[in-house]
C-alpha cells in the first residue's frame, strides 16, 4: 500500500490510499443484480460500494460481476459468506472489504476460497473468534489482511496465521495469550493489535486488591514475554492501546526491527524517550501534552524516521500546536521520513526548522499555509507531503521552487488563481483527483516544462458501514 504520510495499517481510515483510477464502467449493469439498485454506488476513492448485498437476485452471479470491477470493492449486508460467493469474489484484484450482518462462523470452505484473493482483504464481522480451519484458509491469502471484530486468537490459530505472507491487522483484539504471541513471533510482514494486556487472562477475575497485588509480578512477567515475542516478528509492529506500560517493556519493544507504532504511550515519562531512542527504523508516536527539553534531547538519538501524531486537546477542542524543540525531532528522524500529523497552523520559523530535514517530510497542519512558511518549505530538497486547509496564490508561487515530488492536499476549495499558478509546477505534483482536475484545466496555459502529474484517492471507509454491528 502506498499512501501519503504512510500511516500504519490500523489507522487506514484516517489516511489516503493510492489506487489506480477505476476507469469507465457501466454502473447500471451492477445495479440490475439487486432488488434495491440505489444501494450500489461509487465512492470518492473510486471504489464500487454495495450497501445491501442480501437484496441480490442471484448472489453468486452478482459476486462474479462485482469481482470484475477494476477498482476497490466494498460489499456490506452479506447475510453469510458462502463458499460459492467467496470463490467468485476471490477473483477480484485490489482492496476487497466484506461486512457481514450475522455472527455466524465463516466455514472452512469459504475461508479457503478467500485465501485465493490477491490484494488487501478486510473482513468485519461480530465474531469473538474464528476456527483453526478458517485461520488456516485465510493464512494462504496474499496481501494485507484485516480481521475486524475478532477478539480472540488461539495458539493453533496464531500458528496458522504466522504462515501468512503480508500485514496482519487485528483492530479489535485486546488480549493475546503467551502461546499465541510465541507463534506469531515467526510471522513476516507486519502485525497490528489494539492490545490492553492489563486485562489479560485471569487479572479481571481477581476479587480483592490483595489478591491482585500478589498476582501482579506474574502478569508483569507474562506481559514482558508477550511483547518480547511480538517484537521478534519481522516487519512493522503496531500496538495502539498500550497506555499502562513500563520502561522495561518499552525497552523490549524498541528491539523491533522495522517500523514501530506506539501511538498510545506517554513517552514523556522518565526513561521512555531514552529507551525508544535505541530503536532503529521508523518510529510512530503520539505527542504528550508536555515535552521537556531533556525528553526531546533523549529522543533525538533515535535514527530511522519519526512520525508524531497530534492529540486532540480536550479543553480547546482543537488540534495542538507543533511541539517545541523541533530541531531535536529532526535529528530523531535522521535516515528516514519526518512526519507531523494532526497539528495546528505552521509558522515560518517552524517550517524553516523542519525543512532542514535531510529526507522525506510530511506535514498535516490545519489553517492557512502562509507565503513565508511556503517559502521555507520550498527550500526542502526531498519529497514533501503537505496537507493544509487553504493555499493562497502567493503561497502557491513560493511552492513552485520546490524540486518535487510534492504531494499537496488542500481541504478547502482552490481559487482559480491558485490552480493556475500550481499548473506551472515543474516537478512531480501529486494531488487528490478533484484538485488535480482543477489544476489540469490550466495545463494549456503552462509556461515552460511542467513535471509529472499524479492522482491519489481518499480511502473514505472505516470498520463499520451499513450497520455491520461489530
Amino acid at each position: 500500500m502506498s499512501a501519503p504520510f504512510n500511516l500504519p495499517f490500523h489507522r487506514l481510515e484516517n489516511c489516503f490510499l493510492s489506487i489506480p483510477a477505476a476507469g469507465n464502467f457501466d454502473l447500471t449493469a451492477y445495479k440490475r443484480h439487486f432488488y434495491k439498485p440505489e444501494t450500489v454506488s461509487v465512492g470518492t476513492d473510486g471504489s464500487l460500494k454495495v450497501g445491501n448485498f442480501l437484496y441480490s437476485y442471484n448472489p453468486v452471479a452478482a459476486a462474479r460481476l462485482l469481482a470484475t470491477h477494476p477498482g476497490n470493492l466494498e460489499i456490506a449486508g452479506l447475510w453469510e459468506l458462502t463458499p460459492e460467493v467467496c470463490e467468485a469474489l476471490s477473483h477480484h484484484s485490489g482492496v476487497l472489504r466484506l461486512f457481514t450482518t450475522k455472527k455466524e462462523q465463516i466455514c472452512d470452505a469459504a475461508a479457503a476460497a478467500l485465501g485465493k484473493h490477491q490484494g488487501e482483504l478486510i473482513i468485519c464481522r461480530s465474531c469473538g473468534e474464528l476456527s483453526d480451519g478458517v485461520m488456516e484458509g485465510l493464512s494462504r491469502h496474499l496481501g494485507g489482511l484485516r480481521l475486524a471484530g475478532l477478539r480472540y486468537l488461539s495458539a493453533s490459530g496464531a500458528q496458522a496465521m504466522a504462515a501468512h505472507e503480508g500485514f496482519l491487522d487485528f483492530p479489535w483484539m485486546w488480549n493475546l495469550s503467551l502461546e499465541a504471541a510465541e507463534a506469531l513471533a515467526n510471522h513476516k510482514g507486519g502485525l497490528s493489535f489494539m492490545l490492553d494486556l492489563w486485562s489479560n487472562g485471569a487479572t479481571r477475575r481477581k476479587s480483592t486488591t490483595k489478591e491482585w497485588q500478589l498476582e501482579l509480578p506474574y502478569y508483569r512477567n507474562e506481559r514482558l514475554k508477550i511483547l518480547g515475542f511480538l517484537a521478534q516478528a519481522e516487519g512493522e509492529l503496531g500496538l495502539g492501546n498500550l497506555e499502562n506500560i513500563s520502561e522495561e517493556e518499552v525497552e523490549v519493544l524498541a528491539s523491533t526491527e522495522g517500523t514501530l507504532s506506539l501511538a498510545g504511550i506517554d513517552w514523556s515519562r522518565p526513561g521512555f524517550a531514552t529507551a525508544l531512542a535505541n530503536h532503529r527504523g521508523r518510529l510512530m508516536l503520539g505527542t504528550p501534552f508536555s515535552i521537556s527539553e531533556a525528553n526531546a534531547r533523549a529522543l533525538s538519538e533515535h535514527r530511522g524516521g519519526l512520525d508524531l501524531l497530534g492529540n486532540w486537546h480536550p479543553r480547546s477542542g482543537s488540534r495542538p500546536r507543533l511541539p517545541k524543540y523541533l530541531e531535536m525531532f529532526v535529528l530523531a528522524a535522521t535516515g528516514g521520513t519526518l512526519s507531523f500529523t494532526l497539528f495546528r497552523n505552521l509558522s515560518k520559523s517552524e517550517a524553516k526548522v523542519l525543512a532542514s530535514h535531510q529526507g522525506p517530510l510530511g506535514l498535516d497542519c490545519d489553517g492557512d499555509l502562509s507565503p513565508l512558511a511556503a517559502r521555507a518549505l520550498a527550500n526542502h530538497k526531498f519529497p514533501l507531503e503537505l496537507r493544509v486547509d487553504r493555499v493562497s496564490p502567493r503561497a502557491a508561487e513560493e511552492l513552485l521552487s520546490h524540486p518535487g515530488p510534492l504531494t499537496l492536499t488542500v481541504t478547502e476549495s482552490f481559487s482559480k488563481e491558485t490552480a493556475q499558478i500550481l499548473s506551472q509546477y515543474s516537478g512531480e505534483l501529486i494531488c487528490e483527483s478533484q484538485t488535480m482536475d482543477q489544476i489540469l484545466g490550466y495545463a494549456g496555459e503552462a509556461i515552460g516544462q511542467v513535471g509529472k502529474r499524479s492522482r491519489y484517492y481518499r480511502a473514505d471507509y472505516g470498520d463499520c458501514p451499513a450497520g455491520c454491528n461489530c
